[in-house]
């Protein structure tokens, strides 16, 4: 192996709003209504964590790995559409 490349959310490609749109996708999924944009102030925190605080707040009765096995199928969808690498 010559290389490997590390890249944080953000780094090498804004991956972010394909986040969003996959975290709003799973909870929607399960009764929750809420939009892409109301998923940006949870930037930083881990998906189970944030998916715990969801179901809270949202009153979703999905678990936690039935919401990230749901993100994780919206995501590689949102990736291949959208994914754009960060300038310079």
């Amino acid at each position: 192996m010559k290389a490997i490349i590390f890249d944080m959310d953000g780094v090498l490609v804004d991956s972010e709003p394909a986040h969003f749109v996959s975290d709003a996708e799973a909870l929607n999924l399960f009764g929750a209504k809420v939009e892409p944009e109301d998923m940006r102030g949870y930037s930083g925190t881990s998906v189970d964590d944030f998916f715990v605080m969801m179901r809270e707040q949202y009153d979703v009765k999905a678990s936690v790995e039935e919401l990230v096995y749901h993100k994780n199928r919206f995501l590689v969808r949102e990736l291949k559409i959208a994914l754009r690498p960060i300038p310079d």
